[in-house]
């Protein structure tokens, strides 16, 4: 149902990334699609935009992919399954624009974390351009956002309380492997609650 709506309005979702473009052109921008339908409409609407996509041959989206990162070229259109990890884009880019959106997070955050990361000298921009009727998802996407913000400042507090010094972890830090043994018995039976039992 999502991937007919995306279809429905992708004409509309793929004008509004152009535009929103059009208003820094001097930037690099990272387009991000998650349909192939929406790689040949940005291919269509945005021809600066150098595709990345599965079917291509692998060194030339490596090559498509370093070239990018260096800089060399301004527009890069790719997924986020297939750019969105291990790419280290902060260098020259910092203006990400989504063209639709969808439940996966964790693809999501990580596509972001290619510009926003370590060494990047900006802000980074993130435009996620979505259709009203789609607005259930980016309702979860925003949940699952929070989420995530609220897990990092806890790993955070957690650090600073504790270090990552391995021999200062406190005893309530602790693992504890297996469960203590109990062992019950009866006039007919013997039950043993442990880690393994015959």
């Amino acid at each position: 149902q999502s991937a007919r709506e995306k279809r429905a309005t992708l004409a509309s979702r793929v004008s509004k990334a152009r535009e929103i473009i059009s208003t820094a052109p001097e930037k690099n921008w990272l387009i991000w699609h998650t349909l192939e339908d929406e790689r040949r409409a940005i291919q269509q609407n945005i021809p600066a935009a150098v595709p990345v996509f599965g079917s291509l041959d692998l060194e030339k989206r490596e090559q498509r992919i370093l070239d990018f990162s260096r800089g060399q070229i301004s527009r890069l259109a790719t997924k986020p399954e297939l750019s969105g990890s291990g790419c280290n884009f902060q260098y020259h880019c910092h203006s990400n624009v989504y063209v639709g959106t969808d439940y996966r997070f964790e693809d999501f955050i990580q596509s972001i974390h290619r510009t926003h990361r370590f060494q990047q000298q900006h802000s980074v921009d993130v435009h996620i351009i979505f259709a009203e009727s789609e607005q259930p998802i980016a309702d979860a996407l925003r949940k699952k956002w929070e989420q995530h913000n609220s897990l990092v400042e806890r790993m955070r507090g957690i650090i600073q309380r504790y270090g990552l010094d391995h021999s200062m972890i406190h005893e309530e830090l602790k693992r504890k492997i297996g469960v203590s043994r109990v062992e019950v018995n009866g006039e007919r039976f013997k039950a043993v609650n442990n880690d393994c039992i015959l």
